[in-house]
């Protein structure tokens, strides 16, 4: 359900950690954040035991992060790699968007440190027929297995270098719970350690 999930676009390079843990108990306890009045809505009951090892407190929902970045002017600087490549292995991450120019990838993960790290992603510009519809626009189910076939990537995800990516980017984590979230914020600060920082948390 959507209402017991909610996301964060982190704007001017800052995470702020308590705008982020107001975000998250907001839904489940009617208070207004910046964002605007979050919903009265009680808090979600709590998950039968066994059935989420990593269910949250009732009181938060998960949380998706998104922090744009622009690394560099022209052309990437490769001095901000081996921060990212830490930030992209962190247990958080969801990998990043982001390309080269006029194309746009999915990143979701990383192997290696430094400006020559190769980083794996897979194109979402691939379009098809709507499934589930016939050539004469009537229903057609139930889908074969040559439909659910193509809704997986044929192949296995391309590799690129860190240093030939566009420098406009957006990396991405999600957040289960509080700890989750303090466990984010210290790690992040320290992989950023190993180059000039890519964002202030």
């Amino acid at each position: 359900c959507l209402q017991s999930f909610a996301m964060h676009v982190a704007m001017d390079g800052l995470v702020s950690v308590t705008d982020i843990e107001k975000l998250c108990t907001a839904g489940s306890r009617g208070t207004r954040t910046e964002g605007g009045a979050a919903s009265p809505a009680a808090a979600d009951p709590p998950a039968e035991a066994g059935t989420a090892p990593f269910a949250p407190p009732a009181a938060w929902r998960p949380v998706l992060v998104v922090v744009p970045l622009r690394l560099g002017l022209p052309s990437f600087n490769a001095a901000y790699a081996a921060p990212l490549a830490a930030l992209l292995a962190l247990p958080q991450s969801l990998g990043m968007v982001g390309g080269r120019p006029r194309r746009s990838f999915y990143y979701l993960g990383v192997r290696g440190r430094g400006a020559h790290a190769e980083s794996f992603y897979l194109d979402p510009h691939t379009a098809q027929p709507a499934l589930g519809t016939s050539a004469r626009g009537g229903a057609r189910w139930p889908l074969s297995a040559a439909d659910v076939q193509s809704c997986h990537c044929p192949s296995a995800p391309r590799k690129m270098r860190l240093d030939h990516l566009d420098p406009s980017l957006a990396v991405a984590f999600l957040m289960r719970g509080p700890a989750d979230l303090r466990a984010w914020a210290a790690e992040a600060r320290a992989a950023q350690r190993e180059g000039p920082p890519l964002f202030a948390v």
